[in-house]
């Protein structure tokens, strides 16, 4: 009997599929997206910003500035950190004392 029944089930045909193929020319026309630019990592930046302005490549400091520009806070760093690197460089007490002074000051919680 059972052979019987699978004889049965081998000789009847296949239902069509339930998502019929679409032709070719139906299909969407699908344009492969350029890949996605990673943004630099913050370590990345923090080496950039760290690094004399003089001796960071055009390259890299093209794409610094392009990070600064979409972050106002980072371009205050930066300033900060230059302006400080210059007091290291050419140690004066006065300088010093204005640099700290026009830091603004945050209280921590």
């Amino acid at each position: 009997m059972l052979k019987r029944q699978m004889s049965g089930l081998r000789s009847r045909p296949r239902p069509p599929p339930a998502v019929p193929d679409i032709p070719d020319r139906l299909r969407p026309v699908r344009h492969p997206r350029p890949p996605a630019v990673r943004p630099p990592s913050p370590r990345t930046v923090t080496g950039w910003i760290l690094t004399h302005p003089d001796t960071l490549p055009e390259s890299e400091l093209r794409k610094l500035k392009s990070v600064l520009t979409g972050c106002p806070e980072l371009d205050a760093l930066t300033g900060h950190v230059r302006a400080f690197g210059k007091q290291t460089v050419t140690p004066d007490n006065r300088r010093v004392q204005t640099l700290l002074c026009n830091v603004p000051h945050t209280q921590a919680d």
